[in-house]
């Protein structure tokens, strides 16, 4: 690819090595993404509550939607753990 646009890209560029990239899950717990986290780990029939207390759950979601802390890489797992349970789990 580096090749392929080698008439458009200036050389430092094309000579730098691969960077990460980190997306925004912060903020995204924190506005768009807030209300998939309360409807899926805060539930009643929340398959994490085999887990872990709903009271912990409520915790930490609300510390990262107040801005207390920062809990988006926590909730980003719990929410794929559950969506894996729900989908993956309880698959016949």
């Amino acid at each position: 690819l580096k090749d392929a646009f080698a008439d458009v890209f200036p050389p430092d560029l094309r000579a730098r090595p691969k960077q990460g990239f980190a997306p925004p899950i912060q903020d995204w717990f924190r506005g768009p993404w807030l209300g998939l986290a309360r409807d899926l780990l805060l539930a009643r029939d929340t398959r994490l509550h085999s887990y872990l207390e709903p009271g912990f759950l409520s915790a930490l979601v609300e510390e990262h939607a107040s801005g207390r802390a920062h809990r988006g890489f926590q909730l980003w797992a719990l929410v794929m753990l559950e969506l894996w349970h729900r989908e993956v789990a309880a698959a016949p």
